[in-house]
């Protein structure tokens, strides 16, 4: 329907083209010219979305403009302006033809740009269920972890009420001391839930290495003189 409305309005306007060079003055033809030539590039420019009426509206009037000139009189000036409104219509042509390329591949980047958005909004929901998997992970395996620490505890301390060795005691001691530093650990896991979803707030200060490097030999001194190895730490 918008096609043939194009086709209709063009054949009207070049047919009032005919009309003017049959009855009225150059000079009238002129201005006539003048009118359809800036209807049809308004044409153009509001119709390139869709070639099909864009090139109608071109090709229905344009030549009808250009024969015009010819039944005027024919001279060498009419034959140069019909000639210029035909060349004016191919450069309505390519014009259309570029605008409607360049309106393609903007809904093309648009498109594609839109498909991205896609994968990145699937892609960052899909690492919100992974944090927050791991969050539920991280609580269910210190919370899985406390109650075998708690028995080993419970062992332990019935192990001080026993009579042993000095060397007994010591590796009481240690087990002791790993016993502390597994439960320092799940209650670690445990911050670290807390963080992913918000809860504890990180606080940035001093650490002091010496102690951790000390618990790291006193945990490791039982394997090492096993296989006497001895282990020296310099704080």
């Amino acid at each position: 329907i918008h096609s043939g409305m194009t086709a209709v309005a063009g054949l009207v306007w070049g047919t009032g083209a005919v009309l003017c060079a049959q009855s009225s003055s150059a000079q009238m033809l002129t201005f006539y010219t003048l009118v359809l030539g800036g209807t049809a590039l308004g044409a153009v420019s509001s119709q390139h979305i869709f070639m099909r009426s864009c090139l109608l509206s071109v090709w229905t009037s344009v030549p009808l403009l250009a024969f015009s000139w010819l039944i005027n009189g024919v001279s060498s000036g009419s034959l140069a302006t019909a000639t210029m409104m035909m060349l004016f219509g191919v450069m309505l042509t390519v014009l259309a033809v570029r605008m409607n390329d360049f309106l393609v591949q903007n809904v093309m980047l648009a498109d594609e740009l839109a498909a991205r958005n896609a994968v990145l909004q699937r892609t960052s929901s899909e690492l919100a269920e992974a944090q927050e998997e791991k969050s539920r992970f991280l609580a269910q395996a210190s919370h899985d972890l406390r109650q075998p620490i708690h028995a080993i505890g419970l062992f332990v301390e019935y192990l001080h009420g026993m009579r042993m060795g000095r060397d007994g005691r010591e590796v009481l001691h240690n087990i002791d001391r790993s016993v502390e530093s597994l439960t320092r650990l799940c209650r670690s896991l445990l911050d670290l839930s807390a963080l992913d979803v918000g809860r504890v707030k990180p606080e940035i200060g001093p650490v002091s290495l010496g102690e951790v490097m000390g618990e790291v030999v006193r945990q490791a001194n039982e394997a090492a003189r096993a296989r006497n190895i001895t282990i020296r730490f310099r704080p």
